[in-house]
């Protein structure tokens, strides 16, 4: 089974563009050494809804779709693979996320780091926290199901007064201070 690393997250993304030639072009932006980089992959069609790199080495396959309100695609490397699911609206429903679910499990991925976006904005609450209004913000959002506290930063740095101020508002919030992860400029690339 691909076991799932929930501590360590590089923050990445990618769009996809469909070629004439019915080919598809993946770009891919993703932090190193500090900088953001971005490739560039063309991949062709090998067969109905599959899709490879010139050298082998990535692929994508859109493994079950209704063509009308939900796609479920399998994007593998040579070093990851990532199973996705993309509704059309913000919901799916449920037998679609069971059907996900039983995807993961088929390919070996392990079903308890699925994790669905919030799917109601009525459910989400966002509140700012603390701010200076010029070098940092903390925000708290609450969902459903979970919640969530991320401080933002003007530069790629802040300072340790401010990592002690949002380590006692998650503290007061209770939110584990031992979970805290502060993400790097080389994990980061929005």
């Amino acid at each position: 089974m691909i076991q799932y690393d929930k501590q360590k997250r590089v923050v990445f993304g990618y769009s996809m563009e469909p070629q004439e030639n019915g080919g598809l072009v993946l770009k891919i932006d993703f932090p190193r050494n500090g900088e953001c980089l971005r490739k560039t992959i063309v991949l062709h069609a090998v067969k109905q809804a599959e899709f490879d790199s010139e050298d082998g080495k990535t692929t994508l396959h859109i493994v079950d779709t209704d063509y009308e309100t939900y796609h479920i695609i399998l994007f593998r490397t040579e070093r990851t693979g990532m199973l996705q699911l993309f509704g059309k609206e913000k919901t799916v429903s449920d037998e679609v996320k069971e059907k996900f679910k039983t995807t993961a499990q088929d390919l070996q991925f392990d079903p308890d780091a699925i994790n669905y976006v919030p799917e109601n904005d009525e459910k989400t609450t966002v509140h700012i926290v603390d701010t200076d209004y010029e070098n940092y913000h903390i925000i708290h959002f609450l969902m459903e199901h979970m919640g969530m506290l991320q401080l933002y930063g003007r530069e790629q740095t802040v300072s340790d007064e401010v990592k002690e101020k949002f380590k006692t508002t998650a503290q007061d919030l209770q939110f584990d201070p031992e979970a805290i992860n502060y993400v790097t400029e080389n994990e980061l690339c929005l």
